[in-house]
């Protein structure tokens, strides 16, 4: 072994270290850049529950390409989509009917 072997360890490892966190502390910034510029946009990122009948659905509207069935950025892309051609002006109508969000969803479902 060479004699600044030790030294060149050290090195290495400290330099995978710093880069680590430049990536991660880097990565959690851009992301939380993203974050405030959608908010300035008023767009919020919320995860949701989506059953395969509604995703049927959103292949059945042309809104998602079979094949994306399984894939979550796509799905979400069709859901945006979906609510960008229902505004809540609509959306205001479907719960003022008598009953709530939860009773409309299952009247969708079937």
């Amino acid at each position: 072994m060479p004699a600044n072997w030790d030294a060149a360890v050290r090195a290495l490892r400290i330099s995978v270290e710093r880069a680590f966190f430049v990536f991660v502390v880097g990565d959690r910034c851009e992301l939380m850049r993203l974050s405030r510029e959608r908010r300035k946009d008023g767009m919020r990122v919320v995860p949701i529950e989506v059953q395969d009948a509604e995703i049927d659905g959103l292949v059945a509207c042309g809104f998602l390409a079979a094949a994306d069935r399984a894939n979550r950025d796509s799905i979400a892309r069709a859901l945006g989509m979906l609510l960008d051609r229902l505004p809540p002006t609509r959306w205001q109508g479907l719960v003022g009917r008598g009953g709530s969000a939860s009773t409309h969803r299952a009247a969708y479902s079937s």
